[in-house]
């Protein structure tokens, strides 16, 4: 792949993560998360939000994983053998 293209991915994969941390922290600060189209917030039941919150910690770790992985890519091919 070309370093043009991994660097373009790279681009798109941080925005992807930054956007997953803002949301993660504003559901974190507000209480409320949106599952499949419906509000769900902590007050209605506990360990149910607690359990969404989870998943979205993990998908949102995903994601920056994935940019840290693709960062790491870009500068290891602009890098010249030898």
């Amino acid at each position: 792949m070309k370093n043009s293209t991994r660097l373009r991915v790279a681009v798109i994969i941080s925005a992807f993560a930054v956007f997953n941390v803002y949301m993660h922290v504003q559901q974190f600060i507000s209480g409320c998360i949106w599952v499949r189209g419906h509000h769900r917030c902590s007050f209605e039941n506990s360990a149910n939000f607690e359990g969404w919150m989870d998943l979205d910690l993990m998908i949102t770790c995903c994601w920056v994983a994935a940019a840290v992985v693709s960062w790491i890519a870009v500068v290891q091919s602009a890098k010249k053998p030898g």
